[in-house]
C-alpha cells in the first residue's frame, strides 16, 4: 500500500538540487521508512519562521507540535570523491 501520495513524495523526497550539491541522506536499514510507515514519523519540507514554547512555526503558517527539538547537522565534509 502507498504511505504518502506520489504528490507528497516528490515535494519531500525530490530535491531542487542537483546529487552531490547539498546533503544525501541514507537510511541504510530502512528504520527511517518504516517509521513513516507506521505513521510513527513524518516528513515536513519548509522554512522554519521561529521557534516557540509549542514547537516550530513555518513559513507556510503551518507549524509542528515538538516536545524535543534536537538541532544538530553532523555536516562533515570530505576532500575525497564523490563527496568533495
Amino acid at each position: 500500500p502507498k504511505y504518502m501520495s506520489e504528490e507528497e513524495f516528490k515535494k519531500h523526497f525530490t530535491p531542487r538540487y542537483n546529487v552531490w550539491e547539498q546533503r544525501l541522506c541514507i537510511a541504510p536499514d530502512g528504520d527511517f521508512f518504516r517509521a513513516i510507515r507506521r505513521k510513527r514519523a513524518s516528513v515536513v519540507t519548509d522554512h522554519i519562521k521561529c521557534l516557540d514554547d509549542r514547537g516550530i512555526q513555518l513559513e507556510s503558517g503551518d507549524r509542528v507540535d515538538a516536545d524535543i527539538i534536537v538541532t544538530a547537522t553532523g555536516l562533515q565534509l570530505h576532500t575525497d570523491q564523490p563527496m568533495a
